[in-house]
């Protein structure tokens, strides 16, 4: 996982960042976007945007049974997801593989598990068809530009 890097679109505002700032207080790190803006009177101001700790230790320590360590917004929405969930999955798996795990806890989470892979599996697909028509899209826009390339050479 990364922080965002200068040139991204900020995830607070969806401006560019212009740079990033890494601050330490008390031995906890945060991090800031920055973004050059022009105010109504057309003066360059900068404009910062709090993206949060790197770790949230407090309620990280709150949700120790789920074995993961919360992120802020600094990192990806879809590595936070990943993390947390890959984290969440290698908790319940030792808890099965060490019987710790009730019967009646397992049944529970075999419920769940199998509904969430239900979703995932739409989501695959509907990310596949949506990935296969952006595509398209691409290469029909390529080719219209090649059409006119050849005309305009002709």
């Amino acid at each position: 996982m990364r922080a965002p890097r200068p040139g991204e679109a900020c995830p607070v505002c969806g401006l560019p960042i212009d740079w990033v700032e890494k601050r330490v207080r008390n031995g906890h790190v945060y991090y800031y976007a920055y973004h050059y803006v022009k105010d109504e009177n057309g003066k360059r101001k900068v404009k910062k945007c709090y993206l949060g700790a790197d770790r949230y230790d407090y309620v990280s320590r709150k949700n120790y049974d789920l074995g993961t360590t919360f992120r802020g917004m600094a990192y990806s929405e879809a590595d936070r997801f990943s993390e947390y969930f890959n984290s969440a999955l290698d908790k319940l798996s030792a808890k099965v593989q060490s019987g710790t795990l009730e019967p009646e806890q397992a049944r529970h989470w075999l419920g769940l598990l199998k509904d969430m892979n239900s979703r995932l599996e739409r989501l695959m697909a509907l990310l596949e068809d949506y990935l296969k028509e952006l595509s398209k899209a691409q290469a029909q826009a390529s080719e219209a530009y090649t059409v006119k390339e050849l005309k305009a050479s002709a």
